[in-house]
């Protein structure tokens, strides 16, 4: 594997979150592992954080082996302090979790399964179809402060937020149009070589 400079890995890592982060994070959230889990959402540390999910890795040589899976990218900084090694213990235990690979020095790559009904959820996200998610789904993101520009909004087509893009791109949306871009797939498929 050839090794990145720091400023590569550091420009890599401080990309904003990807559609796939901001929309499937759920699937791999495990009620039964909320160590895990609620340490990839909020831990903000020095020791490791969530860099972005993704729903494919273009650098797999054996891509097959890795059907309907989300991968997530974590950059660590210290694999022997304590915090880590907790939330590695315990990510063992996550339902969906498979294996996990070195992709660079310093980030590690979390491999989870999904099922079918999940896999769903990814291909209508991955199709810009934000409204067709399943409602008990929408839930999960619905704000405890109501705020117009939120992912619950767009998926639940908000009247509010529709007049916001429009006024903001003097444009007349229809009826049917989904309130935030098709995923770019080049952001949402890993590729680091």
């Amino acid at each position: 594997m050839i090794l990145k400079t720091d400023n590569e890995i550091t420009k890599y890592v401080n990309k904003s979150f990807n559609r796939s982060t901001k929309y499937l994070f759920p699937l791999i959230y495990d009620k039964e592992c909320k160590f895990t889990t609620n340490y990839l959402l909020y831990n903000k540390n020095t020791t490791y954080d969530m860099v972005n999910i993704y729903i494919n890795d273009n650098n797999l040589i054996n891509k097959n082996k890795y059907d309907k899976c989300l991968f997530c990218l974590i950059k660590v900084s210290n694999i022997d302090d304590k915090s880590f090694t907790n939330f590695y213990t315990n990510l063992k235990f996550h339902k969906n979790y498979i294996e996990q690979y070195s992709v660079d020095y310093g980030l590690i790559m979390l491999v989870f399964q999904l099922e079918d009904e999940d896999w769903n959820i990814v291909n209508n996200v991955i199709n810009g179809k934000y409204s067709k998610l399943p409602s008990e789904y929408k839930e999960i993101f619905r704000p405890n402060i109501p705020t117009i520009n939120c992912l619950f909004n767009v998926m639940t087509k908000s009247k509010l937020l529709k007049s916001e893009i429009e006024n903001d791109l003097a444009v007349q949306l229809h009826d049917d149009a989904e309130l935030d871009d098709i995923p770019y797939l080049i952001d949402e498929i890993f590729c680091y070589m």
